[in-house]
């Protein structure tokens, strides 16, 4: 048995195979033919003197051996990442990557960034909407914020608020509707956003949800406060996301009842991350924004 140690790409093919528990899987995540890869797990077997897989059937089975050294693998390529990023982390510009939902991060996020790179000269603040949970390893993130209850990856949590929600509707629709009562809000057009379902508020509100079928159903917060706004319909709204239609006069409350979410408002990071000090810095600046001058300057203490 040769003491050199196996080349690093032989070991990322012995770990793909491994996980998969096939050559011609492995083959096609990495990218290279079933051959290669045989030859790869041969050579490696050649090497180490031992047994790295057997045959079962059309699955090939790892040996005790195998998955020893496939999770050695993943371990350092874990950390090999980490080193990198960190690498670029200290020798890269003031750079914050930020992960946030669509809606809130164009309604309320954006429009306050000119607000941060006052509080913080120098700082470049790189803002991606997506709704799908940033790794916060590997995916160039290093910080997310998210409304839901988890479960979260391993990260550290700092809640940012809860979610409350009340409708909202155009001017010329709120006056062309009697709005009184929790009953004339079922019975006007409701406009549907699937992550703040209007049971929650006719709960709030002591009724029964209407069975509406022809109610309009968006994904998008953004394109549901979009149709009220153009006078299609009551929508049910996170209060961050409508406070900028509602200052401008596009929006009005069409009623006083106010339901709180289940779900909350939250802040992930790595706490690992070689920037944790712009995201310490941006953790100050977000809560002044939500809570005002008093607990910034508490925070910053």
């Amino acid at each position: 048995m040769s003491h050199r140690a196996p080349p690093f790409s032989a070991l990322r093919t012995l770990e793909a195979a491994a996980r998969l528990r096939s050559y011609t899987a492995a083959a096609a995540e990495l990218q290279v033919t079933h051959s290669a890869v045989s030859q790869a797990i041969r050579r490696l077997e050649d090497d180490l003197g031992i047994k790295l897989f057997y045959r079962r059937g059309s699955f090939m089975e790892p040996a005790p051996s195998s998955l020893l050294l496939a999770r050695a693998y993943h371990e350092a390529a874990q950390h090999l990442s980490r080193s990198l990023i960190d690498v670029a982390g200290r020798n890269a510009p003031d750079n914050l990557v930020i992960s946030a939902p669509p809606g809130f991060a164009r309604t309320w996020l954006a429009p306050r960034l000119p607000s941060l790179a006052a509080a913080f000269p120098g700082l470049n603040c790189d803002l991606r909407t997506s709704r799908d949970l940033a790794t916060l390893d590997g995916d160039g993130v290093d910080l997310a914020i998210r409304f839901g209850v988890g479960p979260w990856p391993p990260a550290r949590l700092e809640q940012l608020f809860s979610l409350t929600a009340f409708p909202v509707a155009s001017p010329t629709f709120a006056a062309a509707h009697s709005l009184r009562t929790p009953s004339d809000v079922a019975h006007a057009p409701l406009i549907e956003q699937a992550d703040m379902p209007w049971s929650l508020w006719f709960d709030a509100a002591g009724i029964e949800a209407p069975k509406n079928a022809g109610r309009a159903t968006f994904d998008d917060e953004q394109m549901a406060l979009e149709m009220a706004a153009a006078g299609q319909g009551l929508a049910l709204a996170y209060a961050e996301a409508a406070a900028p239609y509602l200052a401008e006069g596009r929006l009005v409350r069409a009623s006083d009842i106010t339901a709180v979410s289940h779900r909350n408002a939250w802040m992930l990071w790595r706490e690992e991350n070689p920037k944790l000090r712009l995201i310490r810095n941006f953790s100050w600046w977000i809560r002044g924004e939500l809570n005002g001058p008093a607990d910034r300057a508490e925070t910053a203490a």
